[in-house]
């Protein structure tokens, strides 16, 4: 099984007509990654002071998170953050 990390929390910037789920977007956030013994799961931590702009965007599903690995550098993992409404 491949190491994982870094991760990271990214922003998506739709084109017209595109969801956030399907745009892709700029770094914003780097995650501390803490993986468990064997490496099969682990943890993160975001400690963060965000924007009223940064809290608005989340709130409305324009973060992703991007886990890397070295199988797969671009991104072996890739989840929007959502919040129950």
């Amino acid at each position: 099984m491949a190491n994982f990390g870094p991760g990271h929390i990214h922003i998506a910037q739709p084109h017209p007509g595109q969801s956030f789920a399907q745009a892709t977007g700029p770094v914003v956030f780097v995650l501390n990654m803490l993986p468990n013994p064997g490496n099969q799961s682990g943890n993160f931590r975001l400690e963060a002071n965000l924007t009223p702009e940064q809290v608005s965007s989340f709130l409305a599903g324009a973060y992703y998170i991007n886990i890397h690995t070295q199988a797969n550098p671009p991104g072996e993992l890739r989840a929007q953050v959502v919040f129950p409404r």
